[in-house]
């Protein structure tokens, strides 16, 4: 995620955080006897999952980067991060869901 350039201020404190909260959701839900997350969080990763998705396709079609640079400095991508926003909630440090500061 670092390595894309692109700016998780709006999900995250830290790309570290956002890593680690994606890699608790995922472990969540893999292991079905763990408590589930809650929908909203996992709704949100899911977005930010996706995300990185489109990312790592597009440093594979460009190496050059300028195709990741166009999409994460775009409008849509800030749009689908937006929900972190909207709900109030920021991940910390440590890969958790809080309330975002004032």
């Amino acid at each position: 995620m670092a390595k894309s350039g692109a700016a998780w201020s709006n999900a995250a404190t830290s790309n570290a955080g956002l890593a680690r909260a994606i890699r608790d959701v995922y472990t969540a839900v893999k292991h079905a006897e763990n408590q589930q997350p809650d929908a909203l969080v996992m709704s949100l990763l899911s977005t930010v999952s996706l995300l990185v998705v489109r990312l790592v396709a597009a440093h594979r079609i460009d190496n050059s980067g300028d195709l990741v640079e166009q999409f994460t400095s775009s409008w849509s991508f800030e749009k689908e991060l937006s929900g972190f926003i909207e709900h109030g909630v920021i991940i910390g440090d440590d890969g958790t869901f809080g309330p975002r500061p004032l």
